[in-house]
């Protein structure tokens, strides 16, 4: 089975990546997803299916298979809307970054830290640090957002959770 693949079923873009940027839509938009754009929701990482993402170290086109879905089931809009959840798919086909993007950047800090370990004994190569640098990124990402004009809530209690390094095993910081 492909490093994606794992992900996508058990990993870091399972099922559970797609219900915390639900949730983190209702925490930006202070409203639910329309049930178009959760369906989206739920197919938009499917593209790592297949791939070997994390040695071959590439994602670029991982957005592209859930945009095609999406498309074939609701149409252009929703194409649009799937696809443009990554900026390297939006850079390559010259497309607006999507209202998909936030959400699941900010996910990452809203997720939980056991299923971040949990996800870590999934993909060993993604180990504590660099969970740790995704979710840093992220919040940093969130603080610009906030500058776009979202209200992003439980702010703090997100920082406190990443002061403490993830790691795959304690002292060691998951390099094996």
């Amino acid at each position: 089975m492909t490093e994606g693949t794992k992900s996508w079923l058990f990993g870091c873009h399972s099922i559970i990546h797609s219900f915390l940027v639900i949730q983190a839509w209702k925490v930006l938009y202070k409203i639910y997803p329309s049930l178009e754009q959760i369906i989206c929701i739920l197919l938009h990482d499917i593209g790592y299916c297949g791939k070997n993402y994390l040695t071959a170290l590439t994602n670029a086109d991982h957005a592209e298979l859930g945009a095609k879905l999406c498309g074939l089931i609701y149409g252009k809009a929703a194409y649009s809307f799937s696809l443009g959840h990554s900026r390297s798919a939006c850079l390559k086909h010259k497309i607006p970054i999507s209202k998909l993007e936030p959400p699941d950047d900010y996910s990452w800090i809203l997720a939980p830290r056991w299923w971040l370990r949990f996800t870590n004994i999934i993909e060993p190569q993604l180990n504590g640090e660099q969970w740790q640098d995704a979710c840093k990124k992220n919040w940093e990402k969130g603080i610009d957002n906030r500058k776009a004009g979202f209200e992003l809530a439980k702010e703090v209690w997100a920082l406190k959770r990443l002061v403490k390094p993830i790691t795959k095993r304690e002292g060691k910081g998951g390099n094996t």
